[in-house]
């Protein structure tokens, strides 16, 4: 025997009546949010458009980390304090890479495995390369 619930929302409490998670829509697309005991999140998962996307939240609330699959493959980044983007690991066409932020959000460093090996690039503030390495 199955057995069919269809709701607008999960809501999950705790014994004091604190929301713990919640399954339900977020932007217009169904995602899940679990919340510490403070209420603030601490991972949330959404599938936007064709891409899920997985969010760490620190103990402020602030996004800390961030996984998302999409057509380019697979993306984990990483933030500051100050919601500033600072590594991004991914694929570019078939290569997989790493790209180093600095705190204007300017990539900096970047090391691609392409089919001729490893390429290291340093850039300046504007984005010019100032070094590259193979």
């Amino acid at each position: 025997m199955s057995v069919e619930i269809r709701a607008n929302a999960f809501v999950l409490e705790d014994d004091n009546g604190n929301v713990r998670a919640a399954l339900g829509m977020i932007e217009e697309e169904a995602g899940l949010v679990l919340r510490d005991k403070n209420g603030k999140p601490r991972a949330m998962l959404v599938v936007f458009e064709d891409r899920p996307v997985l969010s760490l939240y620190d103990a402020n609330g602030e996004v800390r980390v961030v996984l998302a699959v999409g057509k380019e493959g697979i993306g984990p980044g990483l933030d500051d304090e100050a919601r500033k983007f600072l590594a991004l690991l991914g694929i570019e066409g078939e290569a997989p890479l790493l790209l180093l932020f600095d705190e204007n959000r300017k990539a900096r460093a970047g090391l691609f495995v392409g089919t001729d090996g490893p390429v290291l690039k340093l850039s300046d503030e504007n984005g010019k390369v100032i070094w590259s390495a193979t």
